[in-house]
């Protein structure tokens, strides 16, 4: 039962539907394994085929997974190895997959994958409403990668872990089940991004029973206790967003809307 968590391994999940309604996408692993792979069903033929193998894509080596990630799939209750999340362009032509601490974008009628240059250590990535672009979160700033020309770029600046850019504060993400800190306009001109100061919030530490000898970590995310400092939120709020300020990107993206 362990082993097989209650006999779950091997279920189908995570489904998305292409907006044509032609292909559902979705993540399966072994029975005896937590890696996983994409997947893609034909409503019309009824049959399944492997989309992308997480083994694949990260081209025989190991997976990374950085600090960041760890935390954020903790917030989530993600407990499986391999792909464990992705994303459908609105078009349903394309599926963003994070893995091995990059990007991957995935053909969804071939199959045919690339790994986004520049892209690694990004959390929390997503296509824009167009398509044209991918937009993720990276050492507490947001940026984003113009599909057409392969360049990235850095949307916002100066975030910090303790006043970071586009990142959901720990209250949103436990209690509220909100995991994502930016929201982009219907035209794909603008993002708009959560700003939280959360400098007087108490630093707390946390210890590794597996690893007595090593040193207490300080919590990724701060996290305030009753009776403490809580994240400062600034008065004026241009959108209703718990937790921090929200904040609009000083210029249209390039290359963006039509």
């Amino acid at each position: 039962m362990a082993e097989t968590r209650t006999w779950t391994n091997g279920e189908p999940r995570a489904f998305e539907v292409t907006r044509d309604g032609r292909t559902v996408l979705f993540l399966r692993g072994t029975a005896k394994g937590r890696a996983q792979d994409l997947w893609a069903f034909d409503l019309g033929t009824g049959k399944t085929r492997l989309l992308a193998a997480a083994r694949t894509l990260l081209g025989g080596a190991e997976e990374r997974i950085s600090a960041e990630e760890k935390a954020r799939r903790e917030r989530q209750r993600i407990l499986d190895r391999g792909i464990a999340t992705f994303t459908v362009a609105r078009d349903g032509s394309q599926a963003l997959v994070p893995l091995g601490g990059a990007l991957h974008l995935v053909d969804v009628a071939t199959g045919r994958s690339r790994r986004l240059a520049g892209t690694e250590g990004a959390t929390d990535s997503r296509f824009s409403p167009d398509g044209r672009h991918v937009s993720f979160v990276r050492d507490h700033d947001l940026h984003a990668c113009d599909l057409r020309t392969a360049r990235v770029f850095a949307v916002t600046r100066g975030g910090t872990g303790a006043v970071p850019h586009a990142e959901a504060e720990f209250v949103a993400q436990e209690e509220m089940g909100r995991h994502t800190g930016y929201w982009w306009s219907p035209d794909s001109m603008r993002v708009v991004y959560q700003e939280t100061d959360s400098r007087g919030v108490e630093r707390r530490f946390i210890a590794e029973p597996s690893a007595p000898r090593q040193p207490p970590q300080p919590w990724s995310y701060p996290r305030p206790r009753v009776g403490t400092g809580h994240p400062r939120q600034p008065r004026r709020r241009p959108a209703a967003r718990p937790g921090g300020r929200a904040a609009c990107a000083r210029r249209a993206l390039p290359g963006a809307g039509p």
